[in-house]
């Protein structure tokens, strides 16, 4: 799954691959409590750059007019936390759907971002560096985000294939029988 951003979607910021893996993923560190899968979402890649888009957001809106406050800087604002929080989100629930489910919507939020910076540009809000080191940042956080997707729904598909070939199974079985040792 690459990212088409320097290696892995799942390689570390810190240099350190730990377990995560392009095939199948393996969450490194993170352990299984019951069926409920526990992802350290501080780990993942995606959170990290979306963490830190949010923290220059909240930076370079700053320098917002007032009357923006509750307008165009709040919406940035919002827009852009929402990134790294549905991201966490998903982390803490117990599917991968549904963990896929909250990057769909951390992905839309990462769009609704990077429409908002577009506008303050537009509108003068930010000059052209600014805006053009939050749009590199807003695409450098949805080329990890797309490859988690990806290797997510591979996931996500495969687990499903696997389940309906089990239901398969056990209803033929049970239909038919099985055959004694």
């Amino acid at each position: 799954m690459d990212s088409g951003d320097d290696g892995q979607w799942g390689q570390m910021d810190d240099g350190d691959r730990g377990r995560w893996t392009m095939g199948t993923v393996d969450y490194g560190d993170d352990f299984r409590k019951g069926d409920h899968m526990m992802r350290d979402y501080k780990k993942i890649v995606a959170w990290q750059r979306s963490h830190a888009l949010t923290l220059a957001v909240y930076e370079f809106t700053k320098r917002f007019p007032d009357e923006e406050r509750f307008g165009l800087t709040s919406q940035v604002r919002r827009a852009a936390y929402s990134v790294p929080s549905n991201n966490a989100e998903g982390s803490g629930r117990d599917s991968q759907k549904d963990y896929l489910r909250f990057l769909f919507i951390s992905l839309a939020s990462l769009k609704e971002t990077e429409y908002f910076l577009l506008l303050a540009h537009d509108l003068g809000y930010l000059n052209d560096d600014a805006y053009e080191t939050l749009t590199d940042q807003v695409n450098s956080s949805f080329r990890v985000l797309h490859g988690l997707i990806k290797a997510t729904k591979k996931e996500v598909g495969a687990m499903g294939r696997f389940t309906a070939k089990m239901l398969a199974f056990f209803t033929i079985a049970g239909t038919y029988g099985v055959p004694q040792a």
